[in-house]
């Protein structure tokens, strides 16, 4: 399962991806933005219009950039009425220039953003992690990260397609062929896929992708969940990523496997010690120093919250391990393969803020030399150990309050992002919900 080449823009300017599209009988260009929720926002353009959007942009309402996930605008978030709700202007970035295999005579571009002035929107999830990998980069060192995407595939009422908690079972994974087939033939074009089978829970599937450098991961992954949800519903299926949507089942999780690289290879491993390296053990001390502060990013909603679940193969432990799945960080693969896996991430992360906020860790344990303590080993569920924040309203504070988040990953960023992290956490916590009433109207 390869990526398909042919659906993607081989490089060149603007005529050059016009006689492209041409070619290819494209009749329809969707030129796209991720919001801060992780939401595909954009505006649908007849090719003839794409020759002046490459020039000139794409405008949209810069309040876009700063909605809720049902498209409230975020108070305060300085693109709102503050500016008027005036324009701002998506810029499509030709290297992500794709064909897509779901949707017939269609093209889709993703985009960076800016102010009508030429300013950087640097408030946008994409821009936030292109910063990391260019401090990254400034560290002669390159990021590359493959997830590892769970999801389910549900019927159009949302419920499993099959029962049972199959965990790699063949026969599951037989009966689903048919609804799975046109979702893997949807994401062929974004990522080289590796594999997927059935997880641990009725209809959940894994989709394993290849390591590729973190901007170019992120973007994958993005265009990699609107697919398979859009090839779902053009065939009467669902898929969603929530966090945790079944009382009693497994969450869906989104691991990132990160490796670092340079001229000589994967300085993840150590090939004179045959062990994992200092720079990594580096990298690992950061990321555990500073998850408490980044929880919020990698646990979005307060239904992430409730997929830490002992004994449910979601991470507890704020520690880290070798091919331990109950640690927060886990070491595995050697040599080339050597790899950190980042278990905290629920399904529905926002790809680039998560990728962001792991790279900025990183990069302040390599700079610090942090040291991470010894591995943790065996079950850790029931153990008395440091934990992640618990709840979604703890989590959002411990972002708010970093100094260390503020600087690391903007001023203007942190600002937005607890802002908005903070009003969706103020109308949950006001919403009646049929659990409410499940509880509580029977007996008060």
């Amino acid at each position: 399962m390869t990526a398909n080449a042919s659906h993607r823009f081989p490089g060149g300017d603007a005529s050059e991806a016009i006689t492209w599209l041409r070619a290819a009988s494209v009749d329809t260009v969707r030129v796209e933005w991720t919001d801060l929720g992780g939401l595909a926002r954009g505006k649908i353009l007849p090719l003839h219009a794409f020759a002046g959007a490459m020039r000139d942009g794409v405008q949209f309402c810069g309040v876009a950039m700063a909605f809720a996930l049902d498209s409230t605008p975020v108070p305060d978030s300085g693109v709102g009425g503050e500016m008027g709700y005036g324009n701002v202007r998506a810029l499509p970035d030709l290297a992500t220039l794709r064909l897509l295999a779901h949707e017939p005579r269609t093209a889709q571009v993703l985009c960076d953003v800016e102010f009508l002035d030429g300013e950087p929107a640097t408030i946008t999830p994409r821009a936030v992690l292109r910063r990391q990998c260019e401090a990254l980069a400034e560290r002669g060192l390159q990021a590359r990260i493959a997830p590892e995407m769970e999801f389910y595939l549900l019927d159009g009422d949302f419920q499993p397609r099959v029962m049972g908690m199959p965990c790699y079972g063949m026969e599951s994974r037989f009966r689903l062929r048919e609804a799975l087939a046109p979702l893997i033939a949807a994401a062929e074009p974004h990522a080289r896929l590796l594999g997927y089978h059935h997880e641990h829970a009725p209809g959940q599937i894994e989709l394993n992708v290849a390591p590729v450098e973190a901007l170019q991961a992120a973007d994958d992954l993005q265009r990699l969940r609107q697919c398979l949800r859009e090839a779902a519903l053009a065939h009467g299926h669902r898929v969603s990523f929530m966090a945790k949507p079944f009382n009693g089942l497994n969450g869906n999780a989104c691991q990132l496997n990160l490796s670092l690289w340079d001229h000589t290879g994967n300085r993840c491993w150590d090939s004179e010690e045959e062990a994992l390296s200092a720079l990594a053990l580096h990298a690992i001390g950061g990321l555990l120093a500073h998850l408490p502060e980044l929880t919020a990013i990698l646990l979005p909603t307060a239904n992430a919250y409730k997929r830490l679940v002992p004994g449910h193969f979601a991470p507890l432990t704020l520690g880290w391990g070798l091919d331990n799945r109950g640690v927060a960080v886990r070491a595995c693969g050697e040599h080339e393969s050597a790899r950190l896996e980042l278990r905290v991430c629920g399904g529905d992360i926002n790809p680039y803020l998560a990728m962001a906020g792991m790279l900025a860790a990183v990069i302040a344990g390599l700079d610090d030399q942090s040291k991470p303590g010894l591995p943790l080993e065996g079950d850790l569920d029931s153990r008395d150990l440091p934990r992640l924040p618990g709840d979604w309203a703890a989590a959002v504070a411990a972002f708010e309050d970093s100094a260390w988040a503020r600087e690391a990953l903007g001023e203007d960023f942190h600002a937005l992002f607890g802002r908005f992290q903070r009003f969706e956490l103020s109308r949950y916590q006001r919403l009646v919900s049929d659990i409410d009433r499940q509880l509580y109207l029977p007996v008060l």
